[in-house]
């Protein structure tokens, strides 16, 4: 048991080195972490993909950003992660919205119908709604006022 041979300023030392590396490590994750989210994001946006591949490429991103921030184990850090992550991508996030938007505005009613119960189907929109109530649990706050998830959801008509 080397802790039992330590004096009370190396044991502090040890427990201050110890926090400093893990909280190092945290730091260095969310940032790796939102570099790639970033990049993806600012990536679809540019891209010339059809807007429902688009949509479901958000959604993926999305859900994986909410399943990034449940890795946190302090909520102080998954709340962070939730605020950079929409602040740094809400140019990308803009972009693709308006994309599928104006894709999904210039519909007739019958393919909007059409399109609308397409998505329904997707698994994401199930994986989405599971998750959701998960987050807002860790983070103790409603994700519909994050923008991120405001704008996914006002582009499934989940409205929540």
């Amino acid at each position: 048991m080397i802790l039992l041979n330590l004096t009370n300023n190396q044991y502090i030392g040890f427990i201050l080195c110890i926090t400093l590396i893990f909280s190092s490590c945290t730091s260095t994750k969310m940032k790796n972490d939102l570099l790639l989210h970033n990049t993806q994001l600012n990536q679809l946006a540019a891209s010339d993909k059809a807007p429902l591949e688009k949509l479901d490429a958000l959604a993926a991103f999305s859900i994986e950003a909410l399943e990034n921030s449940m890795e946190y184990n302090k909520t102080s850090d998954a709340v962070k992660f939730i605020r950079l992550y929409s602040q740094q991508n809400k140019k990308a996030i803009d972009a693709i919205y308006e994309d599928i938007s104006s894709w999904y505005l210039g519909l007739t009613d019958t393919e909007k119908i059409i399109v609308a119960a397409r998505i329904a189907t997707k698994p994401y929109v199930a994986q989405l709604l599971n998750l959701m109530p998960k987050v807002e649990h860790k983070i103790d706050r409603k994700l519909d006022r994050i923008f991120f998830i405001s704008r996914f959801t006002k582009l499934l008509g989940i409205g929540l």
